[in-house]
């Protein structure tokens, strides 16, 4: 087995609101993915605080990091708030999120 690509991300609006090994995502032998948080400033899924690990599916919203995320509990919930590191998660082929994301920027 080799080793998983690794992503570096920062916050353009904190930069110490993301840690080092702020979180991973595992790929999961039925094809599914798993998100674990390591971090202080949590990792949030749906704009709930992410406790341990949790399954992804299609359509989550993923945000890293939250400027009061120290005070936050993992399982708490959390009002939507504006994140540049947020995320909306696809699971599909690479040639249906390619045509997904033509359409998106075509004008309508």
């Amino acid at each position: 087995s080799t080793n998983p690509p690794h992503y570096l991300i920062e916050s353009c609006i904190n930069k110490r609101m993301i840690s080092r090994n702020h979180a991973t995502i595992e790929r999961l032998v039925n094809g599914g993915f798993m998100l674990y948080d390591h971090s202080m400033n949590g990792t949030y899924v749906n704009y709930m605080r992410v406790s341990g690990g949790v399954t992804l599916k299609h359509g989550d919203i993923v945000c890293f990091g939250h400027l009061n995320g120290a005070n936050l509990k993992p399982g708490e919930d959390v009002t939507p708030f504006f994140s540049d590191l947020k995320y909306q998660v696809y699971i599909g082929s690479p040639k249906d999120a390619a045509a997904a994301a033509a359409a998106a920027t075509e004008p309508s």
